[in-house]
């Protein structure tokens, strides 16, 4: 058994220098030219004298594999902010053009005079009249709230008042008529007394006098004519608190549907604070782009949809920035592409022929057609180190790095074949030629993960021939390091094979 070789870093064939690309370049061809070359040799020897077929074989080794999916795309914003009009006017002046590079505070456009002027006064008798208006508003229903309290706290008093008044008027009322009785009562007991005394034939005749005088005047008796004032008196106080009630009552009905609602006051504070702010936005953004609208960002201009001296009014549109800092590459992954992409993975991103790095961003999760009719899935690439030198819309390419194995078992790619029955190689074993069925995992462009199926230092065929069939026996030419001289034309010729 050989001894096993100490394993060495591995260094990807993109990271070498390209000067030492360049020699071993040179060096493999030579190294591939000596093999075939030998193998022709061999060949032609070993069919002369019936001898082994030749093959080459590889290693299985342990190594780390990489997955990377390379593709390309269109380079776009992340962000892209339009600045719309908040006044109603003309343009003044535009000093950008579609496509220029902007940084944050350059000036986009400008308002004309007359409307920046127009806008600010406009804002500012707007802000007056509101206030204005909502004072006066406020006082009238202070003024209505306290008609309303009066009248009501009036009419408690009075319902009050004339229900005593009218207790008061009927009491003395029946004070009149009782005192009536009995002074008439008492007139009646003295006739009787004075008619008695006549019939026995006494003189009563002045008493008699006197008794028709106080019969006569019984109506207008000081006590009776005193109760009867106090009824009069009191009438008239109470027809004046019916009249004052009725008077009171009207107030209280033309102020309570006047009287705001402590919710409709709420609604009216806030109406009129949101107009306040409204106008203090108003004229804050006549103050702010006085001396013109300036971007707030760094970008690329994409879109000026006025023109110097153009109307505008309120709310359209009026430039287009893209940012060219916050930026990402947009591309379409194929279902198989799909199933190793993950977002955070890492990505190379060459624009114009300059570097960046990136990012895995965002993976949309519903599919679209693309122009075969094959359903495919964007995904963005985040550009992580954007500079002023990016272009936005420009094709980028990408390679973004997937899957990762480290320190497992690896063969190269072209040794790993497939059938109905799933993935096999060739070893070759006891120089006998024996099929494997395998398991693999993580891919490069070069070599291939083995989870199941082979085991490290079993060697595997690389070159794969119709001449060459299970349990054939072979020769195996790797690991050949050895010179080989002929004299067939009196030349020689050096072959140096050098194993993964």
């Amino acid at each position: 058994m050989k001894p096993k070789k100490e394993k060495q870093p591995r260094v990807k064939w993109k990271e070498l220098p390209a000067e030492v690309r360049k020699k071993k370049r040179k060096k493999y061809i030579w190294i591939t030219v000596g093999v075939v070359v030998a193998v022709i040799f061999v060949a032609s020897k070993a069919a002369a004298a019936n001898a082994k077929y030749p093959v080459n074989t590889v290693d299985v080794v342990y190594g780390d594999v990489e997955s990377t999916i390379t593709t390309s795309g269109k380079v776009e914003s992340d962000v892209t902010k339009t600045y719309y009009s908040e006044l109603t006017g003309n343009v003044g002046v535009v000093p950008v053009k579609a496509g220029q590079a902007v940084k944050e505070g350059d000036v986009l456009l400008h308002f004309s005079k007359e409307t920046l002027d127009i806008a600010g006064k406009e804002a500012q008798a707007n802000a007056l009249s509101g206030e204005s208006t909502y004072n006066d508003t406020m006082d009238q229903n202070s003024e209505n709230q306290a008609k309303l309290t009066e009248a009501t706290v009036n009419l408690d008093v009075l319902n009050q008042q004339i229900t005593d008044y009218e207790a008061f008027i009927k009491e003395q009322e029946r004070k009149l008529e009782d005192t009536r009785n009995r002074k008439k009562q008492s007139l009646s007991a003295l006739g009787l007394e004075l008619s008695l005394r006549q019939a026995d034939g006494e003189d009563v005749s002045e008493e008699m006098a006197e008794y028709q005088y106080l019969l006569e005047s019984l109506e207008t008796d000081k006590e009776l004519l005193d109760i009867q004032r106090t009824i009069s008196d009191s009438q008239e106080i109470l027809g004046n608190l019916e009249e004052y009630k009725a008077e009171m009552k009207s107030q209280k009905s033309s102020t309570e549907n006047s009287v705001l609602s402590s919710e409709t006051k709420e609604a009216k504070s806030l109406t009129r604070e949101a107009e306040k702010m409204r106008q203090d936005q108003s004229l804050s953004y006549v103050e702010s782009v006085a001396d013109g609208v300036k971007a707030d960002m760094a970008g690329i201009v994409t879109q000026i949809t006025v023109s110097e001296g153009a109307p505008v009014t309120s709310g359209a549109a009026l430039v287009t920035v893209a940012s060219n800092s916050q930026v990402h590459v947009a591309i379409n992954l194929s279902k198989s592409d799909l199933a190793k992409v993950k977002e955070g993975q890492k990505a190379d991103v060459t624009i114009a022929g300059k570097k960046y790095e990136g990012e895995v961003s965002f993976i949309n999760h519903m599919a679209t057609t693309n122009a075969n009719n094959m359903p495919v899935v964007e995904a963005q690439i985040k550009i992580t180190n954007a500079d002023e030198d990016i272009y936005l819309g420009i094709e980028a390419k990408v390679v973004i790095y997937a899957e990762k194995a480290e320190n497992v078992l690896v063969v190269p790619v072209e040794t790993v074949n497939s059938d109905k029955n799933g993935d096999f190689v060739y070893v070759v074993e006891n120089n006998i030629v024996v099929r494997k069925d395998v398991v693999t995992g993580v891919s490069s462009d070069e070599y291939i993960e083995v989870t199941d199926g082979l085991l490290e230092n079993d060697q595997v065929m690389t070159d794969i021939s119709l001449d060459i069939t299970e349990g054939m026996e072979v020769m195996v030419m790797t690991d050949v390091s050895e010179e080989m001289t002929e004299s067939a034309d009196g030349a020689q010729l050096e072959i140096s094979v050098e194993s993964e």
